[in-house]
């Protein structure tokens, strides 16, 4: 069901939303067009220029010439997280929203997901998203999506079962939520670890604890060369297991492991399937002498977080292509080197 848009509504609650921006001149007019673009008008637009060497400040810079609400923010680089946390320090808006510069928003992104916040008295609002091209062309995404977004209200520990099993995406830009449930929560993005939204949205949707939803792909994910995702590396892996971990500590201060188990050991499997794919593909092609840390590291990942053969069994995911093939590596691992 989709939310009518009523302009204007009786409460126009100031957003900010917070665009880090690097390297991105190719995307970044078009992303903040549709920013601009919205039909919600009360907002400040945090553009964090997080050391770009091309010259994305520059078009930042003449965004906010012409239009009052951008704010530009040259910083030294530091990554997409750090970037972020200047956004959160730097944000005044009752409603903080995170956009990534190379891609684009629909115009009622923000009016409807305030509305929804302010009707139905929500800490946060989530909706589904579509993935486009480099062209902007719409293609296929099998992530998210989930029967999920047809539900009006989720609670905290629904939505966390939902996150795991993967029918809501676990990005920054899914949800729109009140600052000062990051803010109160002292929620920060890891600096210096890939994939910073997995140990983030957990924790922001948790402490949101009444979540609305609208069932609209109101966000568009630009796939393009040269992504975080698109070009797995070891440190992908690594900080995936890293990440995986926080958030079984979290789970575990919250008393919510148990609970949450067989969800969470489904968000651990798939997490760390394409590495475990690759390990007799690209990874190894390119860096044969690494072979046995890729093993350990996966080895290690599947016993750090602790999910037991009973899990597995019940999941059925040792029937799942690929980690058949892994024990036995794992089991063998003197023969194959």
């Amino acid at each position: 069901m989709q939310t009518e848009v009523s302009s204007p509504f009786y409460q126009q609650p100031l957003v900010s939303i917070v665009v880090p921006i690097y390297n991105v001149n190719k995307f970044l007019k078009p992303a903040l067009a549709s920013v601009q673009a919205q039909t919600y008008q009360n907002l400040e637009v945090l553009l964090i220029d997080d050391g770009s060497t091309d010259d994305s400040g520059e078009i930042a810079d003449d965004f906010a010439s012409r239009d009052s609400r951008f704010v530009v923010h040259h910083v030294k680089n530091g990554g997409l997280s750090s970037a972020r946390n200047v956004g959160i320090k730097h944000a005044t808006g009752e409603f903080i929203y995170f956009f990534d510069s190379d891609d684009l928003i629909k115009e009622t992104l923000i009016e409807k997901a305030v509305k929804l916040a302010i009707k139905n008295n929500c800490a946060a609002v989530i909706f589904d998203y579509e993935q486009i091209d480099e062209s902007g062309n719409i293609i296929p995404s099998a992530y998210g999506h989930g029967d999920v977004y047809q539900t009006q209200q989720l609670s905290n520990h629904v939505v966390l079962a939902h996150l795991f099993q993967q029918d809501i995406i676990i990005t920054a830009w899914s949800y729109l939520v009140k600052r000062n449930v990051i803010t109160d929560n002292h929620i920060e993005f890891t600096v210096g670890r890939l994939h910073e939204d997995m140990n983030t949205t957990p924790l922001v949707l948790w402490y949101a604890d009444n979540i609305g939803v609208l069932n609209e792909r109101l966000y568009q994910y630009r796939v393009r060369q040269g992504s975080i995702m698109k070009d797995l590396k070891p440190k992908n892996l690594i900080d995936s297991v890293w990440m995986l971990k926080q958030i079984e500590n979290f789970l575990k201060q919250n008393n919510l492991l148990n609970e949450q188990k067989n969800k969470f050991a489904w968000l651990v499997h798939q997490t760390l399937l394409p590495y475990v794919f690759n390990i007799s593909d690209k990874f190894l092609r390119e860096n044969p002498t690494t072979k046995k840390d890729y093993f350990y590291l996966l080895e290690s990942a599947y016993q750090e977080i602790e999910i037991d053969s009973r899990t597995m069994r019940k999941l059925k995911l040792s029937k799942i292509p690929g980690v058949s093939g892994l024990k036995r590596c794992l089991k063998h691992q003197s023969s194959i080197f």
